[in-house]
């Protein structure tokens, strides 16, 4: 079952709200299963590779703020999602930067979801967990 997101649905409808409850059990299955140490060395300084960019994350867990950087391309767009699906923080003009700081000081502690996106059109997603 592939769940998206859509403009159309309604604030409390089922599948948006399967759709969140999904997102936050596999992030509290992760954290749970995982030995600290494990967990901690999963999700700090984590680097995702997608086909041309490498997003680097750092720290993560986060106390105050993260830094974003990209190994190519120019960051465009940055946004950070709570686990209802608002967005809490968005950036949308050209940096023309491969990397950035995220001031995290007004976000309550849980857990989040970063999407940066780059000049070259690419979308880059990864979790963070606000302390």
């Amino acid at each position: 079952m592939v769940l998206t997101f859509s403009e159309g649905l309604p604030k409390n409808s089922l599948k948006l709200k399967l759709a969140r409850l999904l997102f936050l059990v596999c992030f509290l299955f992760t954290a749970t299963l995982c030995p600290a140490q494990h967990f901690l060395h999963a999700y700090t300084n984590r680097s995702i590779a997608s086909s041309h960019t490498e997003l680097n994350v750092s720290s993560n867990p986060a106390q105050d703020g993260i830094h974003i950087s990209l190994n190519r391309n120019a960051i465009t767009r940055i946004s950070l999602l709570d686990n209802n699906g608002h967005a809490v923080h968005f950036h949308a003009q050209e940096m023309n930067t491969t990397e950035e700081e995220v001031d995290l000081n007004n976000l309550a502690p849980g857990a989040y979801f970063l999407t940066v996106e780059t000049d070259a059109g690419e979308i880059l997603h990864e979790n963070i967990v606000k302390k």
